[in-house]
């Protein structure tokens, strides 16, 4: 019996589906990501009891980017992201290349950012 058990193939039961609460979950997640926990105690230090609401503006804030990409996502389906944007914008060249480094040096940065965070 077992041996019959080894001889079957598993059925393929996996989807590419992402449902509405999944995608939530994995923005906010690529969002806030370690920020949240490294930046806390700094933006307790300038806003006090206001941290919550100091949240709150941020995350408005952060809501136009993300409508904006959500949008442009749903138009124009690629796995370039922000780059392929730009690229769709300005045309193949310096311009649009200038705008992608620069882009990538401000994750660096923002990734500095955290982890100076976590030592202090």
């Amino acid at each position: 019996m077992s041996a019959d058990l080894l001889k079957q193939k598993p059925k393929q039961t996996q989807t590419k589906d992402i449902s509405l609460f999944s995608a939530t979950a994995l923005g906010i997640g690529g969002m806030m990501g370690a920020g949240l926990y490294s930046l806390l105690g700094l933006a307790s230090s300038h806003a006090g009891t206001h941290v919550p609401l100091a949240f709150l503006v941020g995350a408005i804030a952060a809501s136009f980017s993300v409508y904006s990409y959500a949008k442009l996502g749903a138009a124009f389906p690629s796995s370039g992201g922000g780059a392929t944007f730009t690229v769709m914008s300005f045309g193949p060249g310096m311009i649009s290349g200038g705008i992608n480094i620069f882009q990538y040096i401000a994750y660096l940065i923002a990734a500095a950012l955290y982890a100076a965070g976590f030592v202090e």
